[in-house]
């Protein structure tokens, strides 16, 4: 007698549905973080762009004349021998960096906040509990 099957056995499609389920145990707990992983990684970015943009501000102060240790405010960056102010830009994109001295003139902070209408609130939350935007040392620290 010839049998001729057509379909799967219950026991092949109780093991198809285990082997999904370990799958699925496995893989969904190592892309649930994905979201924060990015999240972080944009807002590293954002504060190193922002640290660049002073030390391009501070670069240019010293082509134009200035010397010595700058002074990092909210109008931009002043240098002793340098008439005026240089900007140091404030938007990167779809971020928003300030600029600040402290008053020892060696550290600087650079604070990075989001806009809601570009769908970066996210960072006001996550620059607070993850320290980002913290001190760290101007670019004219140990010359």
């Amino acid at each position: 007698m010839i049998r001729n099957q057509k379909g799967f056995t219950l026991i092949e499609i109780i093991a198809v549905l285990v082997i999904l389920g370990i799958l699925a145990a496995v893989a969904i707990p190592r892309f649930m973080d994905l979201q924060a992983d990015a999240r972080t990684a944009a807002l590293k970015g954002a504060v190193a762009a922002g640290k660049a943009n002073l030390s391009n501000a501070y670069a240019k102060a010293l082509v134009l004349g200035g010397s010595g240790n700058g002074t990092v405010g909210t109008t931009g960056l002043t240098m002793t021998g340098l008439t005026g102010t240089i900007v140091i830009p404030t938007d990167l994109g779809d971020f928003t960096a300030a600029y600040a001295g402290t008053s020892n003139g060696q550290d600087c902070t650079v604070t990075i906040s989001g806009d809601a209408t570009r769908g970066t609130a996210w960072v006001n939350a996550l620059n607070t509990t993850a320290g980002y935007g913290t001190v760290y040392k101007c670019p004219w620290y140990n010359l």
